[in-house]
């Protein structure tokens, strides 16, 4: 496993984690997905 900080190109495999979890609804009070124009590195 490489850990490395993340950049600009992984932000949209990062939003389907953040949203997932959104909608699961278990683990974030937000109630609204995440979408590439809120998102920035």
């Amino acid at each position: 496993m490489l850990i490395r900080k993340y950049a600009a190109r992984d932000l949209k495999e990062m939003m389907k984690i953040w949203n997932a979890a959104v909608e699961e609804g278990a683990a974030f009070p937000q109630e609204g997905e995440q979408c590439s124009c809120k998102a920035s590195v």
